[in-house]
Order: C-alpha cells, then sequence, then structure tokens
C-alpha cells in the first residue's frame, strides 16, 4: 500500500489541498487514490487531524489501511500541516504506526513558500489560532505583538531560524529519515501552469482540477485590520485561549472586520530582518536547488523591503477591545495597557 503524507508546511496551500481531495473522495477513487474517512475530521477543514491528537494511533493507522483495502485503493493521501509542529517523539510514533500498516516507508511531501509571504500569513493564523504550537501565554506576556518576539519564540520552540528554507527542510529530514521525502515550492511561477492543486494532482496520478476550483480554493488574507484587533485582544487575554474564544464573536460583530486603510509595521517582516533574509537566501539557493523537486528561483527571489508606519490601534479602539474582553471574559481581562 503506498501512503503519501502531506505535511505541510502550515499557511502553504493545505486548506486547499484537503478540501479539494475531500470534495472529490469518490471521483479519485476511481483512480485508485482514498483520502481516507478514517483518522480524518468530518467537517472544518477535513485534515486529518485525529490521527494526531488521539492515542489510538495505531488502530487508526491499521483502519486507514483496512480502509483502502476495502474501497479497492492502492494509494493514500493523508494530509496535517500539524506535523510540523508536533513534538519528534509524537511525530514519530505517528509515522511509525501508518508504516507499519502500510508495510513500507511512506511518501513524505511538503510544500513551501517564500518566507516574506509564509511570515505574514502565519503571524495572523498565530493570532487567530495558535499556529506553529509557540507557548501562547509566554509570547503575550511580554507585549503588545511584535515580529521580532514571534521570530524568537518560533526558534526558541521549533530548534531552528523560522526564516531559513533550508532550517525546515532539514529538520523535516530529521523527523521522517528512513522515508522518501520530497520538497516542492508553492509558488506558481516554480510550478508552472495550474498551481499547487494541479502539481498535487499530478503527484497522485489523478484528473487535473478545473479551472474553477482552482479559483474557488484560493486562500483569503486575513485583512490587517482584523488581526490587530484580535492581537489587541489577545495581548489582553494573556494569551490565553478560554477568555479570547469567548469575546471573538463580539469582537467581530462590534467592529466590522472588513478590509480597511491599515499598515503597521508589527504586522510584517521588519525590515532588517528582510535584509538578512536577502543573504540567507542567496546562501541557501544552490543547496535548495539540490533538494528541491521543483524550481526555486521565485521561492528565493529578492523581495522589496516594505516599509510602514508603526501605526496600531488608536486609543479608543483598544478601550473597545478592553471593554469587550472584561464584559465577556471577567474584569482582569480588560486591565492590560
Amino acid at each position: 500500500m503506498e501512503v503519501t503524507l502531506h505535511i505541510g508546511l502550515p499557511k502553504c496551500g493545505s486548506t486547499a489541498i484537503q478540501g479539494y481531495f475531500a470534495d472529490h473522495h469518490d471521483a479519485h477513487l476511481a483512480h485508485g487514490v482514498l483520502y481516507p474517512e478514517t483518522g480524518r475530521e468530518p467537517v472544518g477543514y477535513r485534515r486529518h487531524e485525529p490521527l494526531l491528537r488521539r492515542p489510538d494511533t495505531a488502530a487508526m493507522a491499521r483502519g486507514i489501511v483496512s480502509e483502502a483495502k476495502s474501497k479497492g485503493a492502492c494509494r493514500i493521501l493523508i494530509s496535517n500541516e500539524g506535523f510540523c509542529s508536533l513534538p519528534p517523539t509524537t511525530a514519530r510514533a505517528v509515522i511509525h504506526e501508518l508504516a507499519l500498516a502500510a508495510g513500507a516507508p511512506l511518501r513524505i511531501v511538503a510544500w513551501m513558500r517564500h518566507p516574506v509571504d509564509l511570515f505574514a500569513s502565519s503571524l495572523a493564523q498565530f493570532v487567530l489560532g495558535g499556529l506553529w504550537e509557540i507557548n501562547r501565554r509566554a509570547y503575550w506576556s511580554g507585549g503588545r505583538l511584535s515580529p521580532d518576539r514571534f521570530l524568537g519564540a518560533f526558534a526558541q520552540r521549533q530548534g531552528h531560524d523560522f526564516l531559513s528554507l533550508l532550517g525546515h527542510t532539514e529538520r523535516i529530514r530529521r523527523l521522517f529519515e528512513g522515508h522518501d521525502i520530497i520538497f516542492r515550492s508553492v509558488e506558481r511561477a516554480d510550478l508552472g501552469r495550474g498551481g499547487l492543486l494541479s502539481d498535487v494532482a499530478a503527484l497522485m496520478a489523478v484528473p487535473e482540477p478545473v479551472s474553477t476550483e482552482l479559483e474557488r480554493r484560493r486562500n483569503q488574507r486575513v485583512s490587517p485590520f482584523r488581526t490587530a484587533v484580535f492581537a489587541e485582544a489577545r495581548f489582553r487575554s494573556g494569551g490565553r485561549d478560554e477568555p479570547f474564544a469567548a469575546a471573538r464573536p463580539t469582537l467581530r460583530r462590534s467592529f466590522r472586520l472588513r478590509d480597511r486603510p491599515f499598515a503597521s509595521s508589527r504586522l510584517i517582516l521588519p525590515p532588517d530582518a528582510q535584509d538578512l533574509l536577502r543573504t540567507r537566501l542567496d546562501a541557501e539557493r544552490p543547496a535548495l536547488a539540490e533538494i528541491f523537486s521543483t524550481p526555486v528561483a521565485a521561492l528565493t527571489e529578492p523581495r522589496p523591503v516594505e516599509t510602514v508606519p508603526d501605526e496600531w490601534l488608536t486609543p479608543g479602539a483598544q478601550a473597545k477591545v478592553a471593554a469587550i474582553m472584561a464584559k465577556h471574559a471577567g474584569s482582569e481581562y480588560g486591565l492590560a495597557s
């Protein structure tokens, strides 16, 4: 049984892949490819989150292979970007059980995007949902949203520089040693016509998606103003998930979180980090070209330094967030200044 495990990276098109293969389960099954329902969320992202979080991993891995056999599939695609955030011992245990059930090493696939875009998207998702498993309480106890502090917290938790594509690949290689590991760029200029979903379809030998599917699956960027409002709420909750979750619906309604003109240096990669990144990409490009099975020109191209004001929410908006946090999560959560 051939098992392909898509591990992310996070914010590199995982949601599009998961939704597309879940929606086309029957059509792909006709080509011998199963996106298993065993170990997969039935709604929402429909990623294989239960496989990572449940204690019965061995039974679930056997169930995935059993489902494939019962449906006449010879190839399996499992997708969860959370593998990149798991503690190494947990990730290796899941991989071991999957390989044992399949009777062969796995094919591991990781798609990556340009570090500048990856940073901006990851920072916003960290605010909204705690992506990358960084210690949120420790982070927010240090103050309001800070790109530099995010980079430091990531390096402390994950053991390598967030901006180093080579660092990501080396960690994945260590984590999945003994398996067939494939690294690919998610940048359209590197992939060519069709983009990410066409690339995944080709890898799994299923029909190429139609153009309407490609457009519908394209992720929408979280607006800077929404990110700022939620970041202020996270700061005032001290990084605790419960008070933030309780206040979030009211925050969404009260601020009419549509796109609006808003720019803040706290939402982008700092200029000095971008300067350092350009030097790093130049140094890493030859090694990445050897490791990746796609071109990496767009993935490692220089990006101009974006200059924005050090703007944040107005004092009135901050007070409004504080009042909402105090009302929905307890008075102590509205007091941070």
